[in-house]
């Protein structure tokens, strides 16, 4: 809602129904281009008692900058259905998107995923979390058949500390791999050195992770 634009959000039916929308032209407010078209996001949900079910997309150029060339509109969409009830939570999340990588460039591409997540709350200060997460981020590339075997798995695994109400500690171990080919995330390159069979890399992690609010 930083993003210069109309932003509409609310709910219906005693919070049973949420929306938001979002139209926007520019690519954020820590970068201030102005774009020829607009970015369309938006999102709807359903409480349905312990449960909720959401989707949302996006359409739009992905901020590219007034009078660069444009070849493809960027399109993502989003499902959720997640489950809370006495300390547990559960959830899925699956995405697919298109032609992130050629808005300004000639091409097409399709990514897509899916992933699952667990908490559980045992103790007013303790509580233990989980995720799963696998990816084909060029599930389709039109300029690259062999970058379409490349595949991301990423999990994570801990356990939470809050000794007050404005302190989280996690002891938490990740793992991020890639197989037939290499990848950047927030953990750097992942995979091995070009887009083949057999050609994987790995990456893990455990560390001591903190958070103070106030």
């Amino acid at each position: 809602s930083a993003d210069w634009g109309l932003h509409l959000s609310g709910s219906l039916a005693d919070k049973v129904f949420g929306y938001a929308i979002s139209v926007v032209n520019g690519a954020g407010y820590k970068n201030p281009v102005r774009t020829d078209g607009v970015d369309v996001e938006a999102r709807v949900n359903l409480n349905l008692s312990d449960f909720t079910f959401g989707v949302g997309g996006y359409f739009g150029q992905l901020g590219a900058k007034h009078n660069v060339t444009t070849f493809n509109d960027a399109t993502r969409w989003n499902a959720l259905a997640a489950y809370k009830a006495d300390g547990l939570r559960l959830g899925v999340e699956y995405f697919v998107a298109n032609d992130y990588a050629f808005v300004t460039a000639l091409g097409s591409s399709k990514a897509e995923g899916i992933s699952g997540f667990a908490s559980y709350q045992f103790d007013p200060q303790w509580g233990i979390f989980g995720k799963y997460e696998f990816a084909k981020p060029f599930d389709e590339f039109s300029t690259s058949a062999a970058r379409e075997n490349f595949e991301n798995t990423y999990y994570n695994v801990g356990i939470s500390y809050s000794p007050a109400k404005i302190v989280d500690f996690a002891l938490v171990y990740k793992h991020d791999a890639g197989d037939n080919g290499f990848f950047s995330d927030g953990n750097g390159t992942i995979g091995g050195t070009a887009f083949a069979p057999g050609n994987d890399g790995e990456y893990d992690e455990i560390g001591l992770f903190g958070q103070f609010r106030w």
